[in-house]
């Protein structure tokens, strides 16, 4: 046989002229690292992992619309619930639809239902207590008119205990009789610390007119004593985490369950804004985002 010369060969190569027809057939996806990485940034969003998509994304410097990357770290601030500047980050980027208006206590709200979603249940047990504390703070605003932070120390949950208005209203601290007949009802003997669910509870109880309001007062009882109180022990006693039956066993009731109380709570007692719309905002945003894919 003869012997083959390289580099006499690659000169009369007929593939290296410019008219000579392509041998492979070109993608009609001219960018396959793209569509796979798409793929990978639409399931992401679906399931409210921001923070890992923009990781992805940033690996496509690019490739990605500069608009994505805008609403993406909005999302991201929103999620990891900095509300304020998540709102100026919608506004800034023209998509202040996605989030305008928002009150703090329905955006958390919001938090709480994705804990569920992504089955990160012991998140969401210890996210659960601040919100119904400020649920509660909204039934009694909006029941009875009474604003109880103006009995607190300046952009906190504390009592504060040098306001004589306050210790003027200790009788509304006690548990009432008509719904502790055992053990002996609480007496407070004095308010001060951080306040809790049972203050506002026993709030509720002496404010709400037994005739017309007991509903109110058994439905927060329920928050109070079946919910937070068994559910936040469950939380704060336990290295491992908490998965749906462990809360089931606890209280009876399983996440979605407890999500589904907590806006019936909110719809009937307070003023806080779920509407239907409110509740699928998140989605709405997840659409928008994956619009610039």
């Amino acid at each position: 046989p003869r012997e083959c010369n390289i580099t006499q060969e690659w000169k009369i190569n007929a593939d290296l002229s410019p008219t000579a027809p392509k041998r492979v057939k070109e993608s009609a996806n001219t960018n396959l690292l793209y569509e796979f990485n798409r793929r990978i940034l639409m399931k992401l969003i679906d399931t409210y992992d921001y923070h890992a998509a923009r990781t992805v994304a940033v690996l496509l410097r690019g490739l990605i619309q500069p608009e994505f990357m805008e609403l993406l770290d909005a999302a991201i601030l929103r999620s990891d619930a900095k509300f304020k500047d998540a709102q100026q980050k919608f506004r800034a980027c023209g998509n202040e639809n996605l989030m305008s208006g928002a009150v703090q206590t329905a955006e958390y709200f919001l938090l709480l239902d994705i804990y569920v979603k992504k089955e990160k249940y012991t998140d969401f047990l210890r996210a659960m207590t601040p919100f119904l504390l400020e649920i509660l703070l909204a039934a009694v605003r909006t029941q009875f008119q009474m604003d109880m932070t103006r009995f607190m120390k300046p952009n906190s949950r504390t009592w504060d205990d040098r306001n004589q208005d306050l210790q003027n209203m200790i009788d509304l601290f006690d548990e009432s009789s008509a719904y502790h007949a055992y053990p002996r009802p609480y007496k407070a003997k004095q308010i001060r610390g951080f306040v809790t669910s049972a203050d506002l509870s026993n709030i509720i109880e002496n404010k709400a007119n037994p005739a017309q309001q007991r509903q109110l007062v058994n439905d927060t009882l329920k928050l109070r004593q079946d919910v937070e109180e068994k559910i936040r022990n469950l939380a704060a006693h336990t290295m491992n985490g908490v998965s749906a039956l462990d809360i089931q066993r606890a209280c009876s009731l399983g996440p979605m369950q407890l999500i589904t109380l907590m806006k019936k709570y909110v719809r009937n007692y307070t003023d806080i804004p779920l509407t239907d719309e409110f509740l699928q905002s998140y989605q709405v945003m997840n659409d928008k985002l994956k619009s610039y894919l």
